[in-house]
């Protein structure tokens, strides 16, 4: 039995298996890029980036400090340049979850957009004004 592929808008993954974003950095960029690399669709979790680079970030006591640099953009970017690469490439298909309810929701699925994400997952949420963050022609 082989398993068809699943096309979402103009991306066509191998097989329809779409991991999950998972935060608190279990899907950042090894389990995103290697799930697109075998033929799923990789997603990265938004939240919680400036954790993962806190190179990129203002710390107190180890921490990241507001929501600007708790879901840093600039993370976020190499967190999904590291998956694309992990997957083998520009043209690999990447996901991000984004959580609605975040402080910074348009902010960071402008962040995820420019950052090269090809599908924008929402959860915790009724993403009403996704389109004006993200207009569909950009994912």
């Amino acid at each position: 039995m082989s398993l068809p592929p699943l096309k979402i808008g103009k991306y066509e993954i191998q097989y329809p298996i779409v991991q999950g974003g998972m935060g608190v950095g279990i899907s950042w960029e090894n389990l995103a890029g290697t799930v697109s690399k075998h033929g799923g669709l990789g997603v990265v979790s938004s939240v919680g980036t400036g954790y993962r680079h806190p190179n990129y970030v203002k710390l107190k006591d180890g921490r990241p400090i507001g929501s600007t640099y708790i879901h840093s953009r600039e993370a976020l970017q190499r967190i999904i340049r590291d998956a694309k690469e992990i997957a083998g490439g520009e043209k690999a298909v990447i996901g991000v979850n984004i959580l609605y309810a975040i402080t910074d929701f348009g902010r960071v699925v402008r962040d995820s957009v420019e950052a090269g994400a090809n599908i924008i997952i929402v959860g915790a949420g009724l993403p009403l004004t996704l389109p004006k963050y993200a207009p569909e022609e950009d994912v």
